[in-house]
Formats: structure tokens, sequence, C-alpha cells
């Protein structure tokens, strides 16, 4: 292992049994934006993962912050700001408040703020810090890594990775910055991690003001969180025939996202989206009265908003129909995980906690805030239920929702496999065992063979209720019918019984505790 590759591991040190991936699905060319998801791979974090990373190879590198159940080696504030982000301001701003943090760009042209320790340190205590820091910085938004107080390994419940810096070594668009706003090699970034590294002791001795300082918004922050019909039309203009209808939609937003100087924004986006020519000041003038009325909001049937529409994105949108000010701004749900069990188990991330959920207590809010409460989470509100759907559908497209793979075994399929194994494991060498409700275990043939009535039986008896009869016989005729052996047996009185029969090999049933091996990928 060289020294860099070392040294890289040793500052990004977290959790070494699973990583982060982020596979892209999809590529839309004309809005240039890639969709995909974030993946959670429970396997080892090799040396030839993170020597990949540095070289540019396969995906990116997630890691996951924590080294335990409680702690991590490194907090991150991600501030997500696509372009024109003022990285030196930012340096300057840390550095008057000699705050101990190292800023990187993230991939989105935004900023990660980086804190790093020698040793470890607690998640809560270290979020805690890094909420006043953001507050402070101007960034009362911005996610916080961790973005839990605490996992459970043992649940295979890992939290959120973030993708690392240096993506491609000193090729990378994902690098530090010096203190004086200039680009940081890798070795460049080893001497400011060198410099602003912690221990628990010094970081507590950092003063962090209590205060939040009021940063005003931009305006691509703020037009970040129009409807999708206002954003086209600020970012490609408007033909001259749809003006009015329009300009209506604009005022809306402005009056929804400006507050007092709302007026003003409305004049200067007439002279900026129009290109055949802006609206009289006459014809402004109306629209901004009618909009000033109480009763205002958008025109969502008429032309060109109509075509522009995008329902479900709007209702995710701060300045989206619902939203605003005097709407609901935000979605209670942090980060959500989705563990591909069968069936699914989702982790909600809410206020820094794990909230273990099924389907449908996901699905249905009151169910979702009980479970909430008791994780002692208190005063949430339900969103309207269109608005809560469309949250969720948006939160599926970003790295904030991220897909856990889990072993076949860990499945209920793999668990079905189990018990059938345990159930032949039991046979006899005789074929009256199946008059007995047994597995006959034919030494000859080298099979084992079940009848899926005493199967079911006995899998009810062993409290796995998850198959109900008929779907074992749907599970035996169609996805197991190219891996057993079908065979008829002659019953005392004339009684057939059919049966479905499974090579000794299937099982490793000569070990204990009882183990299986893994199931060709055509039995299911």
């Amino acid at each position: 292992m060289t020294d860099t590759l070392q040294k890289f591991k040793d500052i990004f040190r977290g959790c070494e049994s699973a990583y982060g991936k982020y596979v892209v699905e999809y590529v839309d060319e004309d809005k240039n934006k890639q969709t995909g998801h974030g993946y959670t791979v429970k396997k080892p974090v090799t040396d030839e993962l993170w020597q990949q990373h540095l070289e540019g190879k396969e995906d990116p590198l997630g890691v996951v912050p924590f080294v335990n159940d409680t702690d991590v080696h490194w907090g991150c504030i991600d501030i997500d700001i696509y372009t024109g982000f003022d990285h030196k301001n930012l340096i300057n701003e840390i550095r008057k408040q000699k705050l101990p943090f190292v800023v990187c760009r993230s991939k989105s042209g935004g900023a990660h703020v980086f804190v790093f320790f020698k040793d470890t340190i607690s998640a809560v205590y270290l979020r805690k810090r890094l909420d006043a820091a953001r507050k402070f910085l101007g960034y009362p938004k911005a996610e916080i890594f961790p973005k839990q107080d605490n996992v459970s390994f043992l649940e295979n419940n890992y939290g959120n990775w973030l993708n690392l810096p240096y993506y491609d070594g000193d090729q990378s668009f994902r690098y530090a910055y010096k203190d004086d706003g200039s680009r940081a090699l890798l070795q460049d970034f080893f001497a400011l991690h060198e410099q602003y590294v912690q221990t628990e002791e010094t970081f507590k001795m950092v003063k962090i003001p209590d205060k939040a300082r009021k940063r005003e918004m931009t305006d691509q922050e703020i037009e970040s969180g129009a409807p999708p019909c206002v954003g086209t039309m600020l970012n490609d203009g408007v033909e001259k025939g749809y003006r009015n209808n329009a300009m209506f939609n604009v005022a809306v937003f402005c009056r929804k996202a400006y507050g007092a100087k709302w007026k003003k924004k409305v004049e200067e986006y007439n002279a900026k989206i129009f290109p055949e020519g802006k609206l009289g000041l006459d014809e402004l003038a109306n629209i901004i009265n009618s909009v000033n009325k109480k009763s205002y909001e958008y025109q969502c049937k008429i032309e060109p908003q109509c075509s522009l529409c995008d329902k479900e994105q709007c209702l995710t949108k701060r300045y989206g129909v619902g939203g605003g000010d005097d709407g609901l701004e935000e979605f209670f749900i942090e980060a959500l995980t989705k563990v591909e069990t069968e069936p699914p188990t989702w982790y909600a991330t809410i206020r820094g906690k794990i909230v273990k959920l099924s389907t449908s207590e996901l699905n249905n809010q009151n169910m979702l805030i009980e479970r909430c409460m008791d994780k002692h989470i208190f005063g949430l509100q339900p969103l309207p239920p269109t608005r809560y759907r469309a949250m969720l559908a948006a939160l599926a497209e970003t790295e904030n929702f991220q897909i856990q793979e889990v072993p076949q075994e860990d499945k209920l399929s793999g668990l079905l496999w189990d018990h059938i194994g345990k159930y032949c494991s039991k046979g006899k060498d005789k074929s009256d065992q199946l008059e007995r409700g047994h597995a006959f275990k034919d030494d000859e043939a080298q099979t084992f063979f079940v009848n899926i009535e005493n199967l079911h039986k006995y899998l009810k008896k062993q409290e796995f209720r998850h198959y109900d009869f008929n779907d074992l016989v749907n599970m035996f005729n169609r996805e197991y019918k190219d891996f057993v052996i079908k065979k008829k047996f002659n019953l005392r009185g004339g009684k057939q019984m059919k049966t479905y029969g499974f090579k000794f090999g299937s099982f490793d049933i000569a070990t204990e505790p009882y183990t299986i091996k893994e199931l060709p990928v055509e039995a299911f």
C-alpha cells in the first residue's frame, strides 16, 4: 500500500463493513441531468476500492462516517448550491471565526465543509456543533454528516454515506481549497488536514457563535424553489403571445419568494424573460394589482404554464403549489433507506434519529408519526396526502434515498429455502415417512422428497407464515419447476401422493448450526 493511499484512508476512516455507490440509471442530455440511485453495499471496504477511487476508476467511493454505532472520525456540512458558489468567501468567514474546517468542492459545485479528528468523537455531540456552525455560516438548511445520532451495525443499519473528494486524484473536480481560495492538490490537502485536524478536547474549545448569521439567499437559490413552469420560463424565456399569462405566474412566485421586494423583482423579470419585448407598464401594473389581492394562486391550466407543468415536482418545491412562506416549506424525512428484505424494511431519518418502518407504516403518515413517538420524536404534523407522496417521490430521486441489498439467505425466499433444508434434514430413509408428515430420504436417488401439504403444516409449526398453501404450490410449480424432481408415491389404500425432490447437494445439512448453500439463481 502506498503512503498516499494510507493517508487518505486514515483521514476518511469510517465503517469498514459497508460502503456506498451511486449508480446512474438515466441521463437526460437535454436537461444535462443524471438520475439514478444510491446503493449501500454490505461488503468490506477494501484497499482496492480506495485505490480505484483515487484513480478515478469504477464508481466514486461513498464512506459511512460511523466507525461503530455511536462514534465517527470526521463530519461534514454539505452546502448544496449548484453553480456560482463563492468558496473563497466561505473560507474567509470560517478563518475569521477560527473554525477548524476544510472546504472541498462538491460534485455539484457546492461545498463540503469537513472537520477531521485524530481519534473518534460522539456523533450526537458533533451533530450539535455542526448544526450551530451551519446556522452561523448562514446555511441552516444544509445537510449534516453524520445524518444520524447513532446507527446499528448489528441490524445492518449503517446510516448514510458521503461520496469522498479527490475522485481521480489531482485531476478531480472534487478538490479542497487552500486558505487563499486556490486549488489544493492531494498532497496540499494532506497538509490542510494536518493543520486543522482536531482532538475531542481541542474541538470542545472551538467557539461557534450561538446566533445564526442571516444570509440573504441568492436569486439562484430562490429560483431553485420555483414551480417547474416558472423555472422553465425564467431560464428559457417566453414567446410574445403568452406574455400576460406567463407574467401572472411569475408574479405569484415573486410574491411567495421575495417578500417586501416582490414587486421590484416582477419588474426585473419582465425585462429579462421576454426576448421579443417586455410588457408595458399598464399591463404589468394590472398583473401586480391582481396578484396583490389576498386570494392569489398559480394559474396552472392555461398556456404556457399548462404545457410546462410537472405536478409532482411542483408539490415538492418551496414556492410551488401549496408552498411558500404561507405554506409547508419542508418535509420531515431527511433520509430514507430501503433494505431489500422480503418484505422490504425501511429506515427513515427524522431529526437525526432512525425510525424503522414497514411499507404500510411509510405509506400511512399517522402510523409513521406513531413510530416516531416511540423514538421520542414529537410535534410532527402530517402533510396533505398528495404532497406527502410527491415528497417521497422527490426524495427517491436524491442521494438521500439509498438502497441496501441483502444476501439471499436474509430474504423470505432464502428463509423459506432454509426451512425446506431443515425439514429435509429430519427425513428418514423409508417412504412411509411421507404418510407421517415427514420428508423421505431416498439414498438410492440421492434425493429428499417432500409433500407440499406436509411442508406447509411444518412451516406453520415453525411460525413461518409468510407463504400460504397456494403460495407454496405456485413456488414449486413455477419458480422451482426447473430445479426439482417431481414424483408420485403409492400409499396404503391405493392412494397416491405428489412429491417434489431435492438432490442431497442442494443443502448443507452436515454442519451445526444449520447452514445452507447458495440457491441457484434459476430457482427463484
